[in-house]
């Protein structure tokens, strides 16, 4: 919350965009990265974002589905 607050006031105050991403993104604020973005008028810059977030999700997601099948062999054995 620390940090999403501090991206909000730094955008404005600093106007350094890239400042305020790295601070929603330590926040978790994913959604609000995206719309700073979009207002700055950045659309490649979003799109590239939400590709990252993407593929972060998978690999996320595709490691997980690895410690099932870990756990699930050890559990047969």
């Amino acid at each position: 919350m620390v940090l999403q607050r501090w991206a909000e006031r730094a955008l404005p105050a600093e106007h350094n965009i890239w400042r305020a991403l790295i601070l929603y993104v330590g926040a978790g604020a994913l959604q609000e990265a995206l719309a700073s973005l979009h207002k700055a008028q950045q659309p490649d810059t979003a799109a590239m974002f939400i590709l990252a977030c993407h593929e972060k999700h998978a690999e996320i997601v595709a490691d997980l589905g690895d410690l099932d099948d870990e756990s699930s062999s050890s559990v047969k054995d």
